[in-house]
């Protein structure tokens, strides 16, 4: 009597134990497919911040025309930066232990360093873009966390740069290569410029809140760039 008993409680477990299996198989199956109809909105997203931000990378108009910074293009250059990341980026983010995720900027950091690279005692080290071309390629796509996603992609374009080679990258990290002097002034020479060919491998770690997807963290794993062709002076 005592072994039917048993028999019957271990065949409950199996019974538990096997639909909590078939539970979880379901739920996952479910958000496989949930997240597969998503892709569409992510790659959607995406796009439109990589053309959102190839357009705020073209210096303001009265940069291009004066040949020059000042201290209010500096700053609306700053407002245009703040635009683009309040409209694409979140400051939540999964504390990740994975390697991988530690040199991602987040929207904090971005916001801080934009702030400081065009402040007013930069502004005359500082050259800037006339015209970009871009295209985008080898988009992935994958789930990262319980609502999060992960996208990497090929970013190619060409950058048409006035004076000093000048850039905030699309990770939201300014950067800069430029001769220097012996003294080590940069030479931002505006009366000149140069066309940059890059080819830069970006990862995006995207969370959905509140209904929308929102960026998280941005990072370039890869990056190529022509030390830029000389194409003349500027009128």
């Amino acid at each position: 009597m005592k072994l039917k008993k048993m028999w019957k409680s271990a065949n409950r477990g199996v019974m538990l134990g096997a639909l909590l299996l078939v539970i979880v198989a379901i739920y996952v199956i479910a958000d496989q497919i949930i997240f597969s109809n998503e892709k569409g909105d992510i790659n959607s997203l995406v796009t439109n911040y990589v053309n959102d931000y190839m357009t705020t990378l073209k210096a303001p108009d009265d940069v291009i025309k004066n040949k020059a910074w000042t201290k209010e293009s500096g700053e609306k250059e700053i407002a245009d930066y703040n635009s683009l990341i309040d409209k694409y980026f979140t400051y939540n983010h999964y504390n990740s232990t994975v390697s991988e995720m530690n040199y991602y900027i987040n929207r904090q950091t971005g916001e801080d360093d934009i702030k400081t690279f065009y402040k007013d005692e930069t502004l005359k080290d500082i050259g800037f873009i006339t015209d970009t071309q871009h295209s985008i390629s080898s988009v992935k796509i994958k789930k990262y966390g319980p609502s999060g996603a992960l996208v990497t992609f090929k970013l190619n374009s060409k950058l048409t740069v006035c004076g000093a080679y000048s850039i905030t990258n699309i990770d939201l990290e300014p950067w800069q290569d430029s001769p220097v002097k012996e003294d080590g002034t940069i030479i931002n020479d505006t009366s000149k410029s140069t066309e940059h060919s890059n080819s830069i491998e970006v990862s995006v770690q995207l969370l959905r809140e509140n209904g929308s997807w929102k960026i998280s963290k941005i990072a370039t794993t890869s990056f190529e760039y022509s030390s830029g062709t000389d194409i003349g002076g500027n009128e």
